[in-house]
């Protein structure tokens, strides 16, 4: 089933795909998100909260491989915890290309629920399709396209599997919303 996402002249199709089995980061790869964490002083204070060792982030870092298209393979690394996660389950993650030398950083999002490749492709790599859970029938979607650097957030759009009277509907609305970044910029 895929729910098509049209507005600001941009084409894409969100597939539902067999979840990505997971991998084990690499040690560089956790290196760099642990030092990204370290730089906030609220996250660390939450990490700090309740332990009296420091936390091994590895612990809280899940990942899974990712066809970003074009030969370029990725690895989304996604956060788990209190500290990385809200009620809904929406997680910090970050998104690395993993093939050749070392791991570009391609995206860093908060409050993701799933990511997700998508057609069409942008510079050699396929798009990349974030959703946020914002209540049980309720979703924010948001479409990044890469730019030759980085992936760049280009439309989003809000899916509803309810009406405004909260009747069950049989297939999603889509309407646009407000664009606002998930999370932090690729340094």
């Amino acid at each position: 089933m895929g729910v098509a996402l049209a507005a600001c002249g941009v084409q894409a199709r969100a597939q539902a795909a067999p979840p990505a089995a997971p991998v084990k980061a690499p040690a560089e790869i956790v290196e760099r998100v642990r030092a990204e964490l370290l730089d906030d002083a609220d996250l660390q204070d939450c990490l700090q909260e309740d332990n009296e060792e420091p936390v091994n982030v590895a612990e809280l870092l899940s990942a899974s491989a990712i066809d970003l298209g074009g030969g370029h393979q990725g690895l989304v690394i996604r956060g788990h915890g209190e500290c990385l996660c809200s009620p809904e389950g929406n997680c910090d993650v970050w998104v690395f290309e993993s093939g050749g030398g070392a791991p570009a950083l391609l995206l860093r999002a908060s409050e993701v629920q799933e990511v997700t490749a998508q057609e069409p492709a942008s510079n050699g790599y396929r798009g990349l399709l974030t959703s946020m859970r914002v209540s049980a029938s309720v979703s924010d979607l948001f479409l990044y396209q890469f730019d030759g650097k980085e992936y760049r957030l280009k439309q989003c759009m809000r899916r509803a599997w309810t009406d405004a009277r909260g009747r069950r509907l049989s297939r999603a609305r889509l309407t646009p919303s407000s664009c606002e970044p998930q999370g932090k910029a690729v340094k």
